[in-house]
């Protein structure tokens, strides 16, 4: 909730000064939520992918076949909604080629979806309204070619 008391999708997380640590500093971070909804895939597309520098065809469609319906719910129970439907590209999450789309419903709602093989997804509807997800869970990592990286190195050292 914001300082209004209305419904954002993210919470503000604070820590005034800490009188046990020589580190008494301040500070607070914004926090995407997904909110608790009944999520159902509907259908899913495996779109051809094209040979290129950064991942071979046929990796590709491997990783498209293993995504299942349960997976792809996995995903999103598992993911950060990110404020403002701005992808998170750059803060330990990537882009590859590759995509499963398909159709979901949430809370009642229809959405088309975009999974990235690189861990994140968008969700978009017919009135131009988009949610942009990223799965930094540790169970996500297997669900991904090219899993999130907070540290720009080896997932989960």
């Amino acid at each position: 909730m914001d300082d209004k008391g209305e419904k954002t999708g993210s919470v503000k997380v604070s820590c005034a000064k800490s009188e046990e640590t020589a580190n008494n500093k301040e500070w607070s971070v914004i926090v995407a939520t997904a909110p608790l909804e009944k999520i159902e895939i509907l259908k899913i597309e495996r779109p051809a992918s094209v040979e290129n520098d950064t991942l071979p065809t046929s990796v590709c469609k491997e990783w498209q076949q293993e995504l299942t319906k349960q997976k792809i719910k996995y995903i999103f129970e598992n993911s950060e909604k990110y404020p403002d439907s701005v992808l998170p590209y750059g803060d330990g999450y990537y882009f590859l080629p590759c995509v499963v789309k398909g159709e979901l419903k949430s809370d009642g709602a229809k959405w088309h979806f975009s999974i990235n093989a690189a861990a994140t997804a968008v969700w978009s509807n017919d009135n131009n309204e988009n949610i942009a997800w990223g799965c930094d869970e540790r169970g996500c990592s297997e669900l991904f070619i090219l899993p999130y990286n907070a540290m720009g190195e080896t997932e989960f050292d």
